[in-house]
C-alpha cells in the first residue's frame, strides 16, 4: 500500500507540473498572435488604399488633350498681345514724331519757310543780304542743340488755333535779327500769317525795326 501511494503522489505531482508548464508557454505565444494580427493589418491598410487610388477618377486623354491645348492658346494669345501693344505704342510715337518733324504744319517746318520767305522781302536783305542764316536761338552753339523753334499754340475758339514763334536770323558780316511771328489756323488748314516783325542790329549799333506782315 505504501508502494502505490508513492506511486499516486508521483502521478499527482508530474500532472501538476505539466500543468504549470502549460500555463508558462501560455504567455510566450501571445506575441506570435499579436504580430499575426499587425501583419493582417497592415495588410488589410495596402488593400484599402489601393483600392481608394483604384477608385480615384481618371481624366479621360482628350479632355486633357484639350485642357493642354487651351492653356497652350490663352499663353501663346498673351504673349502675342504684349508684342502688338508694344507695335501699337510705338507706332503711335513714331507717327507723332513725323507729324511733328515733316507736316507742313509743324512749327519747325513753319520756321524754315518763314526764314525763307524773308529773303524775298526787301527791307530785310537790304540790312542783312541774302546769305543770313536761321537760328532757333540767339546763340549759335545752343542752335545747333535745339531740335524745335521756340513757340507757344493755344485754342483761342473751338477748332480756332493762335501760335506765337520767336527765331533769329543772323548774317555773320552784317548782324543779327529777331524775328517775332503770329499765326492763325482753323482747324484742318495751314498756318496764316496775322503779323510778323524783324527787329535788325546791325554790327556798327544800329537797330532798324521792320513790320513784314
Amino acid at each position: 500500500m505504501i508502494a502505490n501511494a508513492s506511486r499516486v503522489h508521483a502521478v499527482a505531482a508530474a500532472s501538476r507540473r505539466a500543468a504549470l508548464g502549460a500555463v508558462r508557454l501560455a504567455p510566450g505565444r501571445a506575441p506570435t498572435r499579436a504580430l499575426a494580427t499587425s501583419r493582417s493589418s497592415s495588410s488589410a491598410s495596402s488593400a484599402t488604399a489601393s483600392g481608394a487610388k483604384s477608385r480615384r477618377p481618371q481624366v479621360p486623354p482628350a479632355l486633357a488633350r484639350a485642357g493642354r491645348s487651351v492653356y497652350n492658346f490663352f499663353r501663346t494669345g498673351g504673349q502675342v498681345g504684349v508684342v502688338l501693344f508694344g507695335v501699337s505704342v510705338g507706332g503711335l510715337i513714331l507717327y507723332a514724331l513725323g507729324d511733328d518733324l515733316f507736316s507742313s504744319k509743324s512749327p519747325n517746318n513753319v520756321y524754315t519757310t518763314t526764314v525763307e520767305r524773308l529773303r524775298n522781302v526787301t527791307a530785310v536783305t537790304s540790312l542783312l543780304g541774302t546769305e543770313f542764316k536761321g537760328l532757333m536761338d540767339v546763340d549759335g552753339e545752343r542752335h545747333r542743340r535745339a531740335r524745335h523753334v521756340p513757340h507757344t499754340i493755344t485754342e483761342t475758339a473751338p477748332g480756332h488755333f493762335a501760335m506765337k514763334m520767336r527765331f533769329y536770323i543772323k548774317a555773320a558780316d552784317r548782324g543779327i535779327g529777331k524775328v517775332d511771328a503770329k499765326l492763325a489756323r482753323v482747324d484742318g488748314g495751314d498756318w496764316e500769317y496775322q503779323k510778323m516783325t524783324v527787329e535788325v542790329h546791325l554790327l556798327d549799333g544800329t537797330v532798324r525795326k521792320l513790320r513784314v506782315v
